[in-house]
C-alpha cells in the first residue's frame, strides 16, 4: 500500500467512527402524542419485530404503525415491514412495497420522511439500482429536507462506482442547501452534524484528487475535532507546524484521550519551547459560547420535570444521556 492510500485509509476510519456521533446530533425532532413513555413504546415495537413469522410480523407492525401514528416510531415499524418482507419475495412483498409508498406519500413530518426515503434507497439498492439512483435524484429536485437522510445516502454514494457527480450533488446540497451551487464557507457556531459532512466531503474530494478543496472543508471544519485530527497530519506535513499544533489542540479538547494519540506534549514542546500554556489553551477551547437555549423542558434522573425560561441567568450545568 502506497503512502497515499494509507493516508486515504486512515482519514476514512477517523471519519466513519464519527458518523453515529454527529449525525444522533442532528436528527430533528418529530411530533408525539403525550402522556406516552418512549421506552415503553419502543419495547412494544421490539416484541412486534421479535414475532418469527414474517406474515404475523408484518400484521403486528402494522397495527403498531396504525396504534402510534402520531410517534416517530411509526417510521422505524413501516421501515421494519419492509425488511420483513424483502426476503419473501412475491405477493407479501407486492403488498408492503404498497402499503410503505403510501405512507411515504401521505407522511409530511420532514424527519419521518427522510427515514422512509432512506430506507427504500437501501432496498432499490439491492433491488434496482438503477431505481435507488432515480430516487436519489428526485429527492434532490423535490429539496428533502432531512439532514439523516442526504448524510447516509451520501455515504453509499460516495462509494458507488460510476456516481462521483451525484455524490457530489448530494454533499454540496448537504452543506449549502443547493445541489448546483458551489459549498457555503463555514459560518461560526455550526451544528456539529454539518462540521462532520464537510469532514466526510474532504475525504470524498481527497480521493479523488481535489486536495485542494478537501484542504478547504478541512479548515471550514476545523472545530470539529475529527477534522482538526487530518488538518493537523496536513498541516505538520505542509511545514506549517504552528498551525499544526492549533489543530491538535482542537482535537484533544473534544476527544481528550487523543492527546497521547498525536504525541500533543512534545509537538507543543518542540513548536513552543518554554511555554507551559498547554493546559489552558486545551481548556479554552472546551469553553464556547453560543445561542440561547430554546425554551425547553426535561426531567431529571429522579423524575422531576425542570424548565430552561425560569433559570435565565442562573448558571446551570446539564449532563445528558440516553436511558436507551
Amino acid at each position: 500500500m502506497s503512502r497515499a492510500d494509507a493516508k486515504g485509509c486512515r482519514m476514512r476510519a477517523i471519519i466513519v467512527c464519527a458518523a453515529l456521533a454527529a449525525l444522533a446530533v442532528a436528527h430533528p425532532g418529530c411530533s408525539r402524542g403525550p402522556g406516552t413513555s418512549d421506552l415503553y413504546l419502543l419495547e412494544e415495537l421490539e416484541a412486534a419485530t421479535a414475532v418469527k413469522d414474517p406474515v404475523k410480523r408484518i400484521e403486528r407492525l402494522e397495527i403498531y404503525a396504525v396504534k402510534h401514528a402520531r410517534h416517530p416510531y411509526r417510521a422505524l415499524a413501516v421501515e421494519r415491514m419492509l425488511e420483513a418482507a424483502s426476503p419473501a419475495g412475491g405477493e407479501l412483498l407486492a403488498r408492503t412495497r404498497a402499503y410503505f409508498d403510501a405512507a411515504l406519500e401521505g407522511e409530511r413530518d420532514p424527519a419521518v420522511r427522510g427515514r422512509l426515503l432512506l430506507a427504500k434507497f437501501r432496498f432499490l439498492r439491492e433491488a434496482d439500482p438503477s431505481a435507488a439512483l432515480g430516487l436519489a435524484r428526485a429527492a434532490l429536485e423535490s429539496g428533502e429536507s432531512d439532514f439523516r437522510l442526504w448524510m447516509h445516502m451520501s455515504y453509499v454514494l460516495m462509494d458507488w462506482e460510476g456516481q462521483e457527480q451525484l455524490a457530489d450533488s448530494v454533499f454540496r446540497f448537504l452543506i449549502g442547501g443547493d445541489a448546483h451551487a458551489p459549498p457555503v464557507p463555514a459560518g461560526d457556531g455550526e451544528p456539529v452534524a454539518l462540521l462532520h459532512a464537510r469532514t466526510v466531503y474532504a475525504g470524498f474530494l481527497d480521493g479523488r484528487g481535489r486536495a485542494e478543496e478537501a484542504f478547504g472543508q478541512l479548515r471550514r471544519a476545523a472545530e470539529y475535532p475529527f477534522a482538526a485530527r487530518i488538518l493537523g497530519e496536513r498541516l505538520w506535513e505542509s511545514g506549517d507546524r504552528e498551525g499544526a499544533v492549533e489543530a491538535y489542540v482542537r482535537l484533544v479538547a473534544g476527544v481528550p484521550g487523543a492527546r497521547a494519540a498525536v504525541k500533543l506534549d512534545s509537538l507543543h514542546a518542540l513548536v513552543h519551547p518554554g511555554e507551559m500554556d498547554l493546559e489552558r489553551r486545551i481548556v479554552g477551547r472546551r469553553i464556547f459560547y453560543g445561542p440561547p437555549a430554546p425554551p425547553m423542558s426535561f426531567v431529571d434522573a429522579r423524575g422531576r420535570r425542570h424548565a430552561i425560561p425560569p433559570k435565565r441567568g442562573v448558571k446551570l450545568v446539564l449532563v445528558a444521556f440516553s436511558p436507551t
